[in-house]
């Protein structure tokens, strides 16, 4: 059995071994701080696990559903909002986008990651030809952060577009 769990131990991958940290550090947060305390820590390490996996899979099915299950299990972090409006706007699901870019947008105080959320609503605005809302999306990025380029860049072509809206 020993040699077994150390043969394991050896060829584990990283994935298995974001869980045995889980699990190691779950014990000692047991025996410190009882359960409640290692039931938010093993939440919060659940949540970054899909964040993680959902991020490096963002395009495919199985990636927006572990990015839609950081997102629940941690409804109050912005990144996982954040990354599950960037997975929805790739995706071309631009109202998915908006919902989840306005979601990050409330959570965060970071104005370069509001700047981005606005920018992502923006932009999905834009796709779905929703041209003035597009247009507040983008003024209110580059407001937040004026090096947002890509913002920037749409912001100056909309307005070039629709006439009065400078």
């Amino acid at each position: 059995m020993a040699k077994g769990v150390l043969f394991w131990l050896a060829n584990a991958s990283y994935r298995q071994w974001q869980i045995i940290k889980l699990l190691v550090l779950g014990a000692i947060f047991t025996f410190l701080g009882g359960f409640a305390a290692f039931g938010r820590f093993s939440t919060q390490m659940l949540a970054e696990y899909y964040l993680m996996n959902g991020e490096a899979a963002s395009q495919t099915p199985a990636g927006q559903k572990a990015l839609r299950q950081a997102a629940q299990l941690q409804p109050h972090w912005a990144r996982a909002h954040l990354s599950l409006a960037q997975a929805y706007y790739g995706d071309n699901w631009y109202d998915g986008a908006i919902q989840e870019a306005q979601q990050a947008f409330r959570l965060t105080e970071d104005s370069t990651d509001k700047s981005f959320a606005a920018s992502l609503i923006g932009f999905s605005y834009l796709a779905l030809s929703r041209n003035e809302e597009a247009l507040d999306a983008l003024k209110l990025a580059v407001e937040l952060n004026p090096d947002n380029a890509k913002a920037q860049q749409t912001l100056q072509q909309l307005q070039q577009k629709l006439p009065g809206s400078s």
